[in-house]
């Protein structure tokens, strides 16, 4: 079951979503509105429930955070049946951003499935890398 659920893992490839004519996201994202706390502290408010979120809710997050989300929790998923280390290595193999390096030397990252490249780590693989570099330290 748990290989299932890993080929799901990074799907966005870090689009975000831009198609506002998708009935149901577009419907629950109308329902928030994000607003800043005398404190400077963002808060979430839910105009249909009345009710107020310190941390951002699901429908107003980006593929690329949903991603992460899926991540953190496949990994604990895996991490019960295999080792942590072998599970985020499958992750990263399931990333659809690559490294590649330029003719100048510099490293930039390609995204297979929408064939955006950039020279900036995008986040859901800087945290596969981190996580998997602190595995290989603690193994």
């Amino acid at each position: 079951m748990h290989l299932t659920l890993l080929g799901l893992c990074l799907n966005s490839g870090g689009r975000e979503d831009t198609d506002s004519s998708s009935s149901t996201p577009a419907a629950k994202r109308s329902e928030w509105s994000e607003h800043t706390a005398p404190d400077g502290r963002v808060y979430y408010y839910n105009s249909v429930t009345k009710h107020s979120l310190w941390e951002k809710p699901d429908e107003l997050k980006t593929p690329s955070e949903v991603s992460i989300l899926i991540m953190r929790n496949l990994v604990v998923v895996c991490s019960n049946i295999l080792s942590v280390f072998f599970c985020l290595q499958l992750l990263l193999s399931k990333c659809p951003w690559k490294e590649y390096q330029s003719e100048n030397g510099k490293t930039y990252y390609h995204n297979v499935e929408t064939k955006q490249s950039v020279w900036t780590i995008p986040e859901e693989l800087k945290e596969l890398k981190a996580r998997l570099a602190a595995e290989e330290v603690q193994g």
